[in-house]
């Protein structure tokens, strides 16, 4: 109930003509990225918007971008994110992202 299917598919266009670096189609579950790659970033991005399809860019998509840039790239990482959206006057007082990384996923994992 509201989950995003467990199956993303991430396709890489075939031209150069792209003017985005991805975007996300809810109704296909796919990630499209330009034909030359996908940086993390971007993924990060479009991964957000599959974790919580039909949001936008509103605060819950937020929450899920950030909390996957602090497992990805570190908790310093997503307060720099976060204080991004702050100079964008997004009040983000009510939100801290989770210390968890992803080196500790992979020790947990194990």
């Amino acid at each position: 109930a509201g989950y995003a299917d467990p199956v993303v598919n991430i396709v890489l266009s075939s031209g150069d003509d792209e003017d985005r670096a991805g975007s996300y189609d809810p109704t296909t579950n796919t990630i499209y990225g330009r034909h030359d790659g996908i940086t993390r970033d971007v993924l990060l991005h479009e991964l957000a918007h599959w974790c919580r399809p039909h949001v936008g860019h509103g605060p819950q998509f937020r929450a899920v971008h950030a909390e996957l840039v602090g497992i990805v790239f570190g908790i310093d990482t997503a307060n720099e994110l976060l204080a991004a959206y702050a100079e964008l006057g997004i009040d983000w007082s009510w939100y801290t992202p989770s210390t968890t990384t992803s080196d500790e996923l992979l020790v947990g994992a194990a």
